[in-house]
């Protein structure tokens, strides 16, 4: 039990410092201190949530292709019938990421890109 509890901590904490450390703390605002914008961390999140579904769709394709190589002529079957799923849900995962990501863009490009003050001086 505890176990399986640091392993869902890691990975919380893991995705926390992947959205949080692709976020450039760069400001051309001439030395009022770092800034971002809502489009940048739109992006960052749109692309974290992406790469995980990737992850995850790839880590199902190979639990899927061990499967069907220790498997019996019955399971097979049963494997094959499970392919069509599977597709629909790589396309669904590719289609949504791309949608959102040209939303964020849209969005972004609208003059809606609001300027974030960190607060910090550096």
């Amino acid at each position: 039990m505890k176990n399986n509890f640091k392993k869902k901590i890691f990975f919380a904490i893991l995705i926390v410092l992947v959205i949080i450390g692709n976020i450039v703390f760069a400001s051309g605002t001439g030395g009022k201190g770092p800034t971002t914008t809502i489009k940048t961390i739109l992006m960052n999140i749109i692309s974290v949530i992406s790469w995980i579904g990737y992850a995850v769709a790839i880590g199902v394709l190979i639990i899927i292709g061990i499967k069907y190589v220790m498997s019996g002529a019955d399971e097979k079957a049963e494997i094959k019938g499970m392919l069509p799923k599977y597709l629909i849900g790589i396309a669904l995962i590719v289609c949504c990421s791309s949608i959102a990501q040209i939303v964020a863009n849209i969005a972004g490009n609208d003059g809606a890109e609001k300027i974030i003050d960190t607060g910090l001086k550096l």
